[in-house]
């Protein structure tokens, strides 16, 4: 089938025809503007049949130069109709051509290869937000590492003590998020680990705290990276006061 009349696809998978070219083939002689103006009377509406573009022209004549016009991206269905309406052999032709060009488009291999190009289209869209999730979460685990490499354990320690409160926060709820978040890390129950370590203690005295825990058994460091995951900002800038009063 020769091509009559350039047809199209836009994102929502629809046949579209540019209504400059779909006047030019039709030879109507009104001016295009006043001739589209006129058919959208026949009940086509913008935006459901028809968009309007703004798109450059070069002037070929001796003056040359490049000057905007109007356009309209038109749906098959209203070609087919503008098409009709003409009442010309020119618009018989139009409409048989889009009867056979709509025929073609929805056969079998035709639907199947749109939904093969859809899905290639979509895959590549899934792979590029991979790739940015993989640089952000690359970028955050050298913040983290810069972060945990500049800081001794007691700072550390101090800055779990101030991030469970900061701004108000609910610190118990804080606590409890920060222990679940560090043992789906590491599989480790701190809370659990230091109960067990304080029944075998005699002397009352000789208790700890679960971040005390942490710190004599050396799980300071990976709290604290799970701390820099949990409250990035909030840590930042408790660190960045410490700098300022230190």
């Amino acid at each position: 089938m020769n091509e009559l009349i350039k047809v199209e696809m836009n994102d929502n998978q629809e046949q579209i025809v540019s209504g400059r070219e779909l006047h030019e083939f039709l030879e109507v002689g009104t001016q295009y503007t006043k001739w589209f103006e006129r058919m959208t009377e026949y009940g086509f509406a913008e935006n459901v049949d028809f968009a309007v573009i703004v798109k450059n022209d070069y002037d070929e004549t001796a003056f040359g130069g490049k000057r905007k016009i109007t356009d309209h991206v038109i749906k098959l269905d209203m070609a087919k109709e503008l098409s009709m309406i003409q009442r010309t052999d020119k618009g018989k032709q139009a409409r048989l051509y889009f009867i056979e060009v709509e025929k073609a488009w929805n056969t079998p291999e035709a639907v199947y290869a749109r939904a093969l190009k859809m899905a290639d289209r979509k895959l590549l869209d899934y792979k590029q937000e991979v790739k940015q999730l993989q640089d952000t979460i690359a970028y955050k685990n050298e913040v983290i590492k810069g972060a945990v490499m500049d800081v001794d354990v007691l700072t550390k320690r101090n800055v779990l003590n101030r991030v469970v409160r900061y701004r108000g926060a609910n610190f118990s709820e804080r606590w409890r998020e920060l222990y679940k978040s560090y043992k789906e890390t590491y599989h480790m129950d701190l809370k659990a680990r230091t109960e067990g370590y304080n029944i075998r203690q005699s002397k009352k005295k000789d208790h700890l705290t679960t971040i005390a825990y942490a710190e004599k058994f050396g799980h300071i460091d990976d709290l604290y990276k799970v701390a820099l995951k949990l409250y990035e900002t909030d840590v930042n800038d408790i660190l960045e006061h410490l700098k300022e009063i230190a």
